[in-house]
């Protein structure tokens, strides 16, 4: 995260090229109900992580923000416009340069995910998740992976119902499946966030 000094807004690092702006600490304001039941839910073993929805544009990343500067034990992989299985092994990758151990696998991985799609992506995040990110041993690196900006892979219930992803866009509902099946908050204190 990256604060600039006005402080009105704050950058939220994606890629080297590319950054999220969202409200600023001093700009957020309320919520406070909403950010105390998802911290309990990501230092809690019940769930594999938070959901935040809603319309666009009423602050799901500046909350999503707020709960990563509260979890500075977690590091923080923004996937953001690539929901493919290589755009999650890419963000991944981006922060887990400098963790030998973990930059390996995802390296060794990355060929098989290119071949083997979400079901590649799933065995590879479990093997992730239960070996040099399970936070359980010292020197294990726990993630917050945090998948932002969904809804431009949802399309609307009309009836008013859930969303659901988009039918021409196969390989995302796979990948978001995958997510889901590896983030199992008994293999491991890293965890999903979701807006």
């Amino acid at each position: 995260l990256q604060e600039p000094g006005n402080g009105h807004k704050q950058l939220l690092l994606v890629k080297q090229d590319a950054k999220l702006e969202v409200a600023g600490p001093a700009m957020f304001v309320g919520r406070r109900r909403e950010l105390q039941q998802a911290l309990r839910v990501l230092a809690g073993r019940e769930r594999t992580g938070v959901l935040l929805h809603g319309m666009g544009r009423l602050g799901k990343s500046s909350l999503a923000t707020r709960l990563v500067d509260r979890r500075p034990d977690l590091t923080l992989a923004v996937v953001f416009g690539d929901y493919s299985a290589l755009g999650v092994v890419s963000a991944l990758d981006r922060v887990l340069k400098e963790h030998a151990p973990a930059h390996e696998m995802l390296e060794a991985g990355r060929a098989k995910v290119r071949d083997g799609g979400a079901a590649a992506l799933q065995t590879l995040l479990i093997a992730l998740l239960a070996g040099p990110c399970a936070g359980t041993r010292p020197g294990d690196k726990p993630l917050l992976l945090l998948v932002d900006d969904l809804e431009q892979v949802l399309d609307p219930d009309p009836a008013g119902g859930r969303h659901q992803v988009k039918t021409a866009m196969p390989e995302e509902r796979a990948v978001l499946a995958a997510l889901l099946q590896a983030f199992e908050p008994r293999r491991s204190q890293s965890r999903l966030l979701l807006t």
